[in-house]
């Protein structure tokens, strides 16, 4: 977290922001959130990341409306106060607050409006250079999964779980045995060519990044299949791959112990994420 943060309409540094304790996002995680990539100082695919937050407030019933001028202004406002060329604009807004801790929302006072602004590190870029190693971990989040909310302990738990036992990463499965994605990005398979995702049919979060990565494939020659895949699957593919919007394109290098093929980014994998780059570049959404 970059030193100057937005809280409420206010730009302060992030040891003096304060967030009352009386918050619903602190009492019971009532909270929503989507991050924007910032690549060359630009923000990428704005308009989707706006439109998925105020999709999830709508959902859960928020009574506050993000206009959409005040939205980029404050991210346009983090970028240049802190000077972020490339990495990320996290944004957090909570149902607000209100007088009694009480399960009943509906008194609540309208929102808090929390962001920060996140640069790209060098054990970023390593991570992408030289693949991830991935473990498999069963999926016992919250059915409302489609949602970016901030009922995350599942996820935290997976990921802490996964760094002690020596991975990277956990991808998280169903009650089918079907994957469903990782604790905080899509997850693919590549076999024969052809490149393998969960549909975003409600059981999972559609990134903005899994979708231009399926639409980059196909202007490739690359099939791409929306569907679940199985443990099974993962240990037969020919390559791997998570996207999120803060890594982009991560290479999969193993799951459980065990090397997809020679253990080391594939090739189609490595075509996808330099074509991704050049497709940032050309349509950085800053507007």
């Amino acid at each position: 977290m970059l030193a100057i943060v937005y809280l409420n309409g206010a730009y302060k540094n992030k040891n003096e922001a304060t967030i009352s304790v009386s918050d619903r996002g602190f009492l019971f995680g009532d909270s929503v959130y989507d991050s924007t990539a910032v690549i060359d100082g630009k923000l990428i695919d704005f308009d989707k990341h706006f439109n998925n937050i105020s999709h999830a407030m709508e959902e859960l019933h928020y009574v506050k409306k993000i206009k959409k001028e005040e939205f980029i202004e404050f991210h346009r406002q983090l970028i240049k106060k802190n000077k972020i060329v490339n990495g990320l604009v996290y944004c957090q807004v909570s149902r607000g607050t209100q007088e009694f801790r009480d399960f009943n929302f509906t008194k609540a006072d309208g929102a808090t409006v929390f962001a920060f602004g996140y640069e790209q590190t060098k054990s970023d870029q390593k991570e992408i250079a030289d693949g991830i190693k991935i473990c498999i971990k069963d999926d016992l989040r919250w059915k409302m999964t489609s949602l970016k909310t901030n009922q995350l302990l599942y996820q935290t738990l997976a990921r802490s779980e996964s760094a002690t036992m020596g991975y990277d990463d956990a991808w998280m499965i169903d009650e089918q045995g079907c994957i469903t994605e990782g604790t905080s990005s899509n997850a693919w398979i590549i076999i024969k060519n052809t490149l393998i995702t969960r549909d975003a049919s409600g059981s999972i979060y559609n990134g903005s990044t899994k979708q231009n990565i399926e639409k980059i494939a196909v202007n490739l020659g690359l099939k791409v299949e929306s569907r679940p895949f199985t443990l099974d699957e993962i240990f037969q593919c020919d390559e791997a791959f998570s996207t999120s919007i803060k890594h982009l394109l991560t290479p999969v290098i193993s799951f459980n112990g065990v090397d997809v093929k020679n253990g080391r980014p594939g090739k189609i994998t490595s075509k996808l994420r330099e074509e991704y780059k050049n497709y940032l570049v050309k349509y950085k959404s800053d507007r």
